[in-house]
This record gives structure tokens, C-alpha cells and sequence, in this order.
């Protein structure tokens, strides 16, 4: 709607200067206010634009012989992830994580997309006739406090993807457990 004057010459129709400038300040205002709602409304999750992650450490094939006081918390049929907040790292415990028993090494790629952070792991041969149970350390850099879903996609999970929400808002460390049924888990 234009609220400005229109001035008609003999011959033709001419409009003020006033009114086709109004009128383009107004659609710059209102383009202007369009691009910021579409960039906002493409932003989803947290922000994790400066984090970091990366595998430390891993141990395992792991023994769960009674006896071993090692393991106590977890049974073998469980695969968990433990995680403690602190110093502007987020520590990821994998526990109970499927690999071959001669991996000959572990490695794992760690992404993040909208609030998500994607770890892949990966082994480096299929060295022997057998898989085992291995405990993964991560250490997380850069993530602001948030709700974050964890997703570890492992070589054995049967297109059972290991997930679980974790809220640095509310809660510096916790733990989630899901019960496997099949080997190695058993």
C-alpha cells in the first residue's frame, strides 16, 4: 500500500519522487527483514560451528570373566555411553563398543550438523576370526551448553544406530545404556 500522491500530466502518468522512494525504502526494510528470517529459521540446533572432536584413547578386548573386577558397573550385554562436562570439554566415554579382537587400530570421524554430533567408528583390519568388546574415550572441544543428540555408528551394529540425548544445560555428566542381544554383546 503507498501512501503517496500520484501526479497525472497530459501526457501520461507520472509518479512523485516522494512516493518511489518511500516504496523502496520500504521493500529494502521488508527484503532486509525476509533474509534474516530465512537465515534464522535454516538455523537449527546449537551452534557447533567451532567444535572439535576427536578419539584419545581406547582399550578393550575386554573380558568379562566373573571375577573381573574391572567391570562391574556394566554387563557385557550392555553398550553405554557415560559422559562429564568440564573446562570447556565434553568427555564421551563409548563403553562396550563392537570391533574385530585384531583391529590393528581404532579410529573414528566425529562431525556435528544441527545440534547433532555424529561419531564413526571405524577399525583398521578385520585381523582375526572373532569381534570383542572395546571402551572408546572422545574429547569434545568448542560446544556451548545446550541439548545435544549423541549418534556412534559402529562396524557391528546392525544398522542399529547407538543414540541418545545428552542436556549440558541441566547436567555436567551422565549415562546411557542400551542392551544388545547379539554377538559380541552376549
Amino acid at each position: 500500500m503507498c501512501c503517496c500522491r500520484a501526479v497525472i500530466v497530459v501526457t501520461g502518468r507520472k509518479v512523485d519522487k516522494v512516493c518511489i522512494n518511500k516504496t523502496k525504502k520500504t521493500l529494502s526494510i521488508f527484503f532486509g527483514l525476509l533474509l534474516i528470517l530465512v537465515i534464522f529459521s535454516c538455523k537449527q540446533g546449537n551452534d557447533v560451528s567451532d567444535a572439535v572432536g576427536s578419539l584419545v584413547n581406547y582399550n578393550g578386548c575386554k573380558s568379562f570373566s566373573s571375577g573381573s573386577g574391572n567391570f562391574q558397573s556394566y554387563t557385557q550385554n550392555q553398550e553405554c555411553l557415560e559422559y562429564i562436562a568440564g573446562n570447556g570439554i565434553l568427555y564421551l566415554k563409548h563403553i562396550n563398543a563392537g570391533f574385530n579382537c585384531c583391529p590393528a587400530e581404532i579410529f573414528a570421524d566425529v562431525s556435528f550438523k544441527n545440534g547433532e554430533i555424529i561419531i564413526e567408528e571405524h577399525e583398521a583390519e578385520q585381523g582375526c576370526f572373532c569381534l570383542c568388546l572395546f571402551d572408546l574415550d572422545y574429547e569434545i572441544r568448542g560446544l556451548e551448553p545446550g541439548l545435544y543428540t549423541v549418534k556412534i555408528i559402529g562396524p557391528y551394529m546392525n544398522d542399529v544406530i547407538f543414540t541418545c540425548a545428552i542436556n549440558l544445560f541441566d547436567s555436567a555428566s551422565g549415562c546411557f545404556c542400551i542392551e544388545r542381544d547379539y554377538y559380541p554383546w552376549l
